[in-house]
């Protein structure tokens, strides 16, 4: 099973093809994901890790593309990113570039959003699951108080997880 952890920055993590963009780091490889074909086969990965990476592209398209490049058929994509409107980690870093909520990867889902903005990539996902990390405050609130706040208040979600399927 080939496995990619993209952008692993400290976080070496066995058994993972460590890829990142910082030749002073450990890493099985060293590329720009924004700018560089990533040196891997067509359909090579069974799995994708990218834990807080892929905010930080300027070239958002781009990256998600040659994610759904190398993902096989029915890959698993694991996206960790900072949620929207998480005023601490997210808005205020000047390093993030792209901004993720759950409907982030609606726009490369069949029968969702793809279509709604005129895009031409040919990446194709299916969400299997969105998972909220809630600031320590939240974490115990009933769900229908979590949604409200999620969509109304800034600082209720830290992080959100997708689990994604690569649709080839």
């Amino acid at each position: 099973m080939n496995k990619l952890h993209l952008g692993c920055g400290t976080k070496y993590i066995d058994d993972y093809i460590n890829a990142d963009i910082n030749s002073n780091l450990k890493a099985d490889v060293h590329f720009d994901m924004d700018k560089d074909k990533w040196p891997f086969d067509d359909n090579f990965f069974d799995e994708v890790l990218a834990w807080h990476s892929i905010e930080h592209s300027q070239n958002y398209l781009y990256v998600i593309e040659e994610l759904w490049r190398v993902a096989a058929p029915d890959a698993l994509v694991h996206i960790g990113v900072p949620y929207i409107t998480s005023m601490e980690y997210n808005l205020v870093n000047p390093y993030h570039h792209v901004h993720f909520n759950e409907h982030s990867f609606l726009f490369f889902e069949e029968g969702k959003l793809v279509g709604s903005a005129n895009e031409t990539t040919k990446a194709r996902f299916r969400t299997e699951n969105v998972k909220y990390n809630y600031f320590p405050e939240w974490e115990n609130k009933t769900a229908i108080v979590k949604e409200y706040a999620r969509r109304h208040f800034f600082n209720v979600v830290g992080s959100i997880e997708f689990f994604l399927r690569a649709i080839k």
